[in-house]
């Protein structure tokens, strides 16, 4: 069977790409083992060079430990004094033993803060060097316990035992090793005495020698992984390169056949078929040249209608965004990035849900909706409309902005209930006016004319309390005005102390302790209406103290900032939910279960008068009310 030109081609192709790969490995393999033997020939020198170290140092300390035990006893040291100097003196001995010639334990030391374990009695009475037992501390850290003889002016006088830090000593000898190695201390039956490292890799390559003078055998492991790294990175290399050349051939390969053997006459009557139909005349030698022209009056078509589009969508004074069908934000609209001031980055490629509460993939209207964005919430009017375009299915969300609106119906909506609030207490307030009249006419009589003084005394309080009701009635009269007029000088601590011990009786009552700190002068004085202020504190730190439980504090700071006097009163309780913070300076709305709701409304409007401000948030625990009032302005 013949073969075409194109399987031919196709078939080089493969063989060059299988031969290449082929060769990658194979020089893979080579050099996974000659760093194996190279390994295993520099390891071997190493362990060797590392034992003998260990070995020298293990004999050095002995000999520091003969040298200095002849010394000290030379000076006429005790055996405890003479140990107590050696773990100070010799690094890496913390602590040993002194035994009488029959091997009985006589004295002992330690610089460690555990008490020091010694045999009573040592079963080893050779007059010579030998390691008697290993000893780990609670830190984890390895001695070994030495026995070294004492021999004074070749008199034997017994025998001292040591422990040596093995760890310091093996740290010693690791600094010379292998970079991600592991270094192991094996007694004569095979065992770990001692690691360096705590993580243990299956596959490791090992080399050993023993330690001269001693049982021990030094092992040195290192992972495969490790040494074989430069092989895995040429694999890697070579694995790449051979990709990205790979790919370069392919796509000449692709281009020569695309362009050579592709089916030009079908494509080519398909092509004017369909131009013809719209009536698109074409020019051109050849095919290549109708096929160009072909795809060139396509394009500026598509590109004509795009521009259409584009404008009708960024020139919308709503804001517009193109969704797909899983939820992702593919395009949006000038109008939409200026009037919410955020980037286009910010918002394209993210998932609608992000913003909207609400969100569908049909037909959809809705009146009002909340979006987030930039950290801000704004009401909105959504209307969605699926659409068909040459990328797939998407929705278009046409969002109106109703933030204001909404803002001006709920002003009028506050305002109608404070012109509510105002007619009842000019109501209340009229009604009493009359009967409190009547109560200090006849008060007065009675007090002017009997002679009994404690009737008369009794009528003077029913006048100056009758008189306390009427001020109160005439207060409650000012609330229905929108300014009284009568600003005067007063002094914002004397207030704030006033209302205090004014709330004083009710906080003890409630055992709440109330804190007032002050940060101003105490006799700075400021233009307010007195009485305001007064009202605006006792509300205040009045729902403080019905916040707080038994045992708890209400804090009151007044300091002086940025021309301002700032109040801040916080409690303890449980504050208030998130979700009722702005609705608490409404008329009749109210968080008590016997609370009338006009209270920190109020408060608002007295503010609102002397042109001050408060705001209050949730703190880790209770509620912080803040109350700024102008320190020269005249309210």
């Amino acid at each position: 069977m013949r073969m075409s030109l194109r399987t031919k081609i196709l078939l080089l192709f493969t063989f060059v790409l299988t031969v290449q790969v082929i060769s990658y490995f194979h020089h893979f393999y080579v050099l996974k083992q000659e760093l194996i033997q190279r390994w295993k020939e520099e390891a071997n020198v190493l362990v060797s060079i590392m034992s003998d170290k260990l070995s020298s140092l293990l004999e050095e300390k002995v000999s520091q430990i003969n040298t200095l035990t002849a010394k000290y006893e030379r000076l006429g040291l005790s055996p405890e004094e003479v140990l107590w100097r050696l773990s100070g003196d010799i690094a890496g001995v913390s602590e040993g033993a002194f035994y009488d010639t029959s091997g009985r334990l006589l004295a002992f030391s330690s610089r460690l803060k555990t008490v020091p374990e010694f045999e009573k009695q040592l079963s080893s009475l050779l007059e010579r060097v030998e390691k008697v037992g290993y000893y780990k501390d609670s830190y984890g850290e390895l001695y070994v316990r030495i026995k070294v003889p004492d021999f004074q002016d070749n008199v034997f006088k017994g025998f001292y035992v040591v422990s040596i830090n093995l760890n310091s000593l093996l740290k010693d000898v690791y600094s010379l090793s292998i970079q991600n190695a592991n270094l192991y201390l094996l007694d004569s039956f095979g065992r770990t005495l001692l690691s360096l490292q705590h993580a243990v890799s299956k596959d490791t390559l090992r080399a050993t020698s023993p330690v001269k003078g001693t049982d021990w055998t030094l092992v040195l492991e290192e992972p495969y992984q490790t040494v074989l790294e430069p092989a895995y990175q040429f694999l890697l290399r070579a694995l790449l390169f051979g990709l990205l050349s790979t790919t370069g051939v392919g796509v000449i390969v692709f281009l020569v056949i695309r362009r050579i053997f592709k089916p030009l006459d079908r494509l080519k009557e398909s092509l004017l078929d369909w131009n013809e139909k719209r009536r698109i005349s074409l020019q051109g030698s050849d095919e290549i040249g109708m096929l160009s022209k072909t795809f060139e009056e396509l394009v500026n078509r598509l590109e004509r209608e795009k521009e259409v589009y584009m404008k009708i969508f960024n020139g919308s004074v709503d804001g517009m965004l193109l969704v797909s069908k899983d939820g992702k934000i593919k395009r949006v609209n000038k109008s939409f990035l200026e009037r919410y001031s955020v980037k286009e980055e910010e918002v394209v490629g993210k998932n609608i849900s992000q913003f909207l509460e609400h969100s569908s993939h049909q037909t959809l209207f809705i009146p009002e909706a909340l979006l987030t964005i930039g950290g801000k919430r704004y009401v909105v009017n959504i209307c969605t409309v699926p659409i068909n375009v040459e990328d797939g299915e998407f929705l278009l969300y046409q969002i109106r902005d109703i933030t204001e609106k909404k803002e001006l119906e709920l002003i009028l909506y506050r305002t109608s209930k404070l012109s509510f609030a105002g007619e009842i207490a000019c109501c209340i307030a009229h009604q009493l006016n009359n009967p409190l009249a009547s109560i200090l006419v006849y008060a007065e009589y009675i007090h002017n004319t009997v002679q009994d003084e404690k009737l008369r005394e009794k009528a003077g309080i029913i006048m100056r309390q009758a008189l306390k009701s009427a001020e109160t009635v005439k207060k409650l009269l000012d609330m229905a005005k929108v300014f009284d007029g009568k600003p005067q000088e007063i002094n914002p601590y004397d207030i704030t102390r006033e209302v205090i011990e004014l709330l004083s009786f009710k906080a003890r009552r409630k055992r709440v302790s109330l804190e007032f700190t002050a940060d101003i002068d105490a006799h700075v004085g400021m233009m307010c209406s007195s009485w305001k202020l007064e009202q605006v504190l006792i509300n205040v730190i009045e729902n403080a103290i019905d916040a707080s439980q038994q045992g708890q504090k209400v804090e009151i700071k007044l300091k002086s900032e940025n021309s301002c006097f700032v109040w801040t009163v916080r409690d303890y309780g449980e504050g208030i939910p998130e979700e009722d913070l702005q609705k608490v300076f409404e008329p009749f709305y109210t968080t008590k279960k016997e609370g009338t709701g006009l209270g920190l409304s109020l408060v608002k409007r007295f503010l609102d008068d002397m042109k001050g401000s408060i705001s209050m948030h949730n703190t880790s625990q209770g509620l912080e009310v803040v109350i700024s009032l102008p320190s020269k302005t005249q309210c």
